[in-house]
């Protein structure tokens, strides 16, 4: 039988400086949510620090010290002790999900509030925890905030995130330059720009994988699955699918267009004329037209892949799937989940997902699929 327990480490500077004494604790993340990750912990509020000292050794000394001239660096053995305070407004929190004796990340997280409960026999926190992305939410620029025709727009995101703090960051490439100045008026949510840049280049939304990395990646289509659940294993409980969609809504004509003083203006439509599909125009009878108006896309090729992107979208219909697992972790941003039972058979997008660190805690899944049409 796996053996599962949880623990929450604090973190000062990225440096473990002692954990939590918790009563209960929980992880959310919802792909779709402007701050995907979540937490609640609650912990006794006497003693809510597991306080210890830390030993430092191991220290580098340059060795031209000793040895001038010399390359090389000598280890000392210097040993010093240090008696860490709990900051609720500094610090961070990682949480832990052990299994078995090894120990995975769930996030890592900055505490948003800390109501405390006295009932006259116990004193408890419940704090309420967000990844670092509150950092871009809870903010609005102070100043008008202008990048020039011709930027970079990776660069321009890139300066935002590092000028509020933010250093850890895995990204992919893209050579994608602003068409036209730009600039945001005062009290402009920061998430929202920075979401809008990455829209523009064809980018997922911002988001934190489990360690705190930033990751900028471009959207793709993902054919394999990160995780297997498979009737009998896993302990799969209670599998339900429901069917989201209103056929009678969707487009058949697909149209982009830009035009702004600075570009050349740009054009580009798509028309579903598939026999295949019984939104088409041939099928319907007529056309409902979609059109995109985009000041921002730089370049041909990025408004094509756009309304490419939004066509291909129109031809599939949602099917969703809730089901319960055992706690595990390692699911990031829109894992792919195989989920094979009596009768859910394929490949899901999992777009949300929920942890309870207790004992008789369980992993709660829902997730995605299109359906073409």
């Amino acid at each position: 039988m796996t053996k599962i327990s949880g623990r929450v480490a604090i973190l000062r500077d990225g440096i473990e400086i002692g954990s939590l004494n918790c009563i209960d604790t929980s992880v959310k993340y919802n792909s779709k949510a402007k701050v995907k990750r979540a937490c609640q912990i609650k912990c006794k509020s006497k003693e809510n620090m597991k306080s210890y000292y830390q030993k430092e050794y191991d220290f580098l000394f340059p060795s031209e010290d000793a040895f001038p001239g010399e390359s090389m660096f000598l280890v000392g053995n210097e040993y010093v002790k240090k008696k860490y305070v709990f900051d609720k407004m500094k610090d961070r929190l990682k949480v832990y999900l052990n299994k078995d004796g090894t120990e995975y990340s769930l996030g890592v997280f900055m505490i948003i509030s800390a109501p405390k409960s006295d009932n006259g026999k116990l004193e408890e926190y419940s704090f309420e925890c967000y990844d670092e992305t509150m950092k871009l939410e809870q903010n609005q620029i102070d100043e008008r905030l202008f990048f020039a025709n011709g930027t970079s727009q990776l660069s321009a995101i890139n300066k935002i995130l590092v000028d509020l703090g933010f250093m850890l960051i895995i990204s992919d490439d893209s050579s994608a330059l602003l068409q036209n100045d730009r600039e945001w008026e005062v009290g402009t949510n920061v998430l929202d720009i920075v979401n809008e840049l990455l829209k523009e280049i064809n980018f997922c939304d911002f988001h934190i994988n489990s360690e705190g990395y930033v990751k900028l990646i471009k959207k793709r289509q993902k054919d394999n699955a990160d995780f297997v659940y498979k009737k009998g294993k896993f302990s799969i409980i209670v599998p339900e699918t429901t069917e989201k969609i209103d056929v009678y809504k969707i487009p058949n004509v697909f149209v982009g267009t830009i035009s702004n003083p600075d570009t050349p203006n740009m054009y580009f439509k798509i028309v579903n004329d598939r026999l295949d599909s019984p939104v088409s125009t041939i099928n319907r009878g007529f056309p409902i037209r979609k059109t995109y108006k985009l000041d921002n896309i730089a370049s041909q090729d990025e408004l094509e892949e756009f309304i490419k992107n939004e066509f291909n979208n129109s031809l599939q219909q949602t099917e969703s799937i809730t089901f319960s697992t055992e706690q595990e972790a390692m699911h990031e941003f829109e894992s792919v989940v195989q989920v094979e039972t009596n009768n859910i058979k394929g490949l899901y997008v999992e777009i949300d997902w929920s942890i309870n660190l207790g004992v008789n805690g369980d992993m709660k899944h829902t997730a995605e699929r299109k359906v073409f049409i």
